[in-house]
């Protein structure tokens, strides 16, 4: 196989899954109402949505989404999919020369593939966040700083590697600096050259971030006010660390959480990790030392933070993942190593007989059921095969076979997809309240307790207003009629004085939500 081919083939097995989905309303939704809001003020550095500041997240991400917006505007999902992709790519590529200088297939395939089907980091891809382009640039500031460590570095490499941190900030955040420059430091500490930083983390290197943040803060300022500016720099980044008000969790979180998150390959990761330390390995590698200075130091500095969820991890687990797989080709794997690997073929070995008998208690359409057997046969035949390589101890192919049988499974079964859209987000509900104001003749919408619908204007072209009471819904005043609302089939069958209230009105149902129209004469 070409080399290139192993970049290729895993972006054309995920890209249906932009080209068919609708977006998630937690976060994808909203994001692109906030690019819908920001070019219709013509906000460059300050972003609202509905009116209210949202200095949770840097510009570069939402600079992306406004590029795509502009460029073609009924598919921000495909070119912000696209974005992910060539992230991925360029994580994969770089990881590829660090790790690996003769980058044979048979080498590369291994890590690549195990990195693309870890949990998080694949669900990481999947979504519209901006975690993979931050991992991006934390990854060339590191890559670049070991290139000047090793005195294999350029001229450029000094200018960039400053500019690799900003870009990793104005990503996501101070994440994006804090590993990079705790990483290095760690690890000049361990090499006993902590002396030399200055070379790395000198002047030139806080002058250029110092220039670039001061840009960046001179045009929020100049947009937003001092108000935004304190909300930025101190409300989502000081507060968040220390006693956050949004995704707090216990110290041990990410402990507990690991062992679901890289599945099905955590098992194997960690005693791959073990046997680093255990045989002497990381002690005779720079290298190695390097990226277990940035596993370690990383994972202990996410924890002291505050404000904890599982895709804040992402950024470790290319170093994770490489790490394992240069130990594996110094040390050729035991036991453990094997058993650790059984987990995943197990996984694949039983996904056909168990949705066989999910579906009986689920019953599927035929595309979707066709669909789901014939991914899960692929599945099952992949685990036969890598169990079989597995006994003949060949570790780099079961682990191949593995995880080409689960992207292949994605691939088969994000055919599927356009038939759930309904549950997965709001778009069609959209279309059916559409369709009700066409025929009612209204631009009026409102919603009760639907998470997130407010960014429904995307689909829409017009505001929501949110309901807070059932008395708001009769109030001419709040909200006059006709108007359609949007609201969740399970509080209907809840509330009795909301199910009394829109009893025997004209609606149209997604199965999980209802729009129906308001009319004053009822």
């Amino acid at each position: 196989m070409k080399k290139w081919l192993l970049y290729i083939v895993p972006l054309l097995l995920l890209l249906p899954t932009f080209m068919l989905r609708d977006y998630t309303p937690s976060n994808e939704l909203r994001y692109v109402s906030i690019v819908e809001e920001a070019l219709n003020q013509g906000s460059v550095f300050v972003f609202y949505n509905h009116g209210i500041p949202y200095a949770d997240k840097p510009p570069l991400y939402f600079w992306l989404m406004m590029l795509g917006r502009l460029i073609s505007p009924n598919h921000i999902m495909l070119f912000m999919g696209a974005i992910n992709l060539i992230a991925m790519g360029i994580i994969l590529k770089v990881m590829n020369k660090w790790c690996f200088k003769e980058q044979q297939v048979a080498t590369i395939a291994p890590p690549m593939l195990t990195l693309l089907t870890a949990g998080m980091f694949l669900g990481t891809i999947l979504v519209l966040r901006m975690d993979l382009l931050m991992t991006m640039f934390i990854i060339l500031s590191l890559y670049t700083f070991y290139k000047m460590y090793t005195g294999r570095n350029s001229k450029d490499d000094e200018w960039l590697f400053p500019v690799y941190i900003f870009l990793g900030i104005f990503s996501k955040g101070p994440i994006g600096i804090l590993i990079p420059v705790l990483s290095i430091l760690l690890f000049l500490f361990m090499e006993g050259k902590l002396r030399t930083a200055g070379r790395y983390l000198g002047l030139r290197t806080w002058g250029i971030l110092l220039a670039l943040c001061l840009i960046w803060f001179l045009g929020v300022f100049l947009e937003g006010g001092r108000d935004y500016l304190d909300n930025l720099l101190f409300n989502q980044t000081v507060n968040r660390a220390v006693d956050s008000f949004h995704h707090k969790q216990p110290f041990y979180y990410y402990i507990t959480r690991f062992w679901m998150t890289a599945a099905p390959w955590s098992i194997f990761l960690f005693f791959a990790f073990i046997k680093g330390f255990k045989e002497k390995i990381v002690a005779q590698d720079p290298l190695l030392k390097l990226f277990a200075v940035i596993i370690i130091s990383s994972f202990i500095m996410l924890s002291v933070i505050s404000s904890k969820i599982d895709i804040y991890l992402v950024p470790i687990y290319p170093f994770i993942v490489y790490f394992a797989f240069v130990v594996l080709n110094q040390y050729k794997g035991g036991i453990w190593i094997r058993m650790a690997l059984a987990i995943p073929v197990l996984v694949l070995l039983v996904t056909l007989p168990a949705l066989l008998i999910g579906m009986k208690n689920a019953p599927f359409p035929p595309k979707s059921m066709f669909l789901l057997l014939f991914g899960g046969a692929i599945m099952t035949t992949g685990g036969l095969l890598a169990l079989f390589r597995l006994f003949k101890k060949q570790i780099n192919s079961t682990v191949v076979i593995c995880a080409s049988s689960l992207l292949l499974f994605i691939f088969i079964t994000s055919f599927q997809i356009p038939a759930y859209n309904s549950l997965l987000g709001y778009e069609t509900l959209a279309d059916q309240g559409k369709e009700l104001a066409k025929l009612n003749k209204t631009s009026r919408y409102a919603f009760f307790k639907v998470g997130r619908a407010e960014n429904m204007d995307v689909y829409l072209n017009n505001q929501l207003v949110e309901v807070d009471s059932l008395s708001q819904l009769s109030d001419s005043l709040f909200l006059p009629k006709p108007y359609i609302l949007f609201v969740r089939e399970k509080d209907i069958r809840r509330n009795e004085e909301l199910n009394k209230f829109l009893d025997n009105r004209e609606h149209l149902s997604t199965g999980e939500h209802s729009a129906y129209i308001i009319k004053e004469q009822y």
